[in-house]
């Protein structure tokens, strides 16, 4: 597992996961975790009115 990810405390049971940033993040890395995250989650709604975004 990477060292920089790591489960919450309070919220690890609800699927959340935490992201180390101290030393600096690679930005298209977080926004791809994000977007895939999102993408997982989402509504069928969500997911056309975001399609229609990019």
């Amino acid at each position: 597992m990477d060292p920089r990810y790591s489960i919450p405390a309070y919220l690890g049971h609800n699927g959340w996961i935490g992201l180390n940033a101290e030393k600096g993040v690679n930005q298209d890395e977080v926004e791809e975790l994000a977007l895939s995250s999102y993408r997982h989650f989402a509504l069928k709604r969500m997911l056309q009115a975001l399609i229609g975004s990019e």
